[in-house]
């Protein structure tokens, strides 16, 4: 097994938004998934080149 921890040391909000630092998933949410999903999908997608939570 293989594991890498790191500590989180900045604010909450922004480490809830570190799925903004990977790049979304190549195929959209299917058909029938809830709105949560498909919106956080459209949000990730759109800003996943633009948003800078490097730190």
């Amino acid at each position: 097994m293989h594991h890498h921890g790191h500590l989180w040391t900045g604010p909450k909000v922004r480490f809830d938004n570190e799925a903004l630092r990977r790049p979304p998933h190549p195929e959209p949410p299917p058909a029938g998934s809830g709105p949560e999903l498909i919106q956080r999908y459209r949000e990730v997608a759109a800003e996943f080149s633009a948003v800078d939570l490097s730190r």
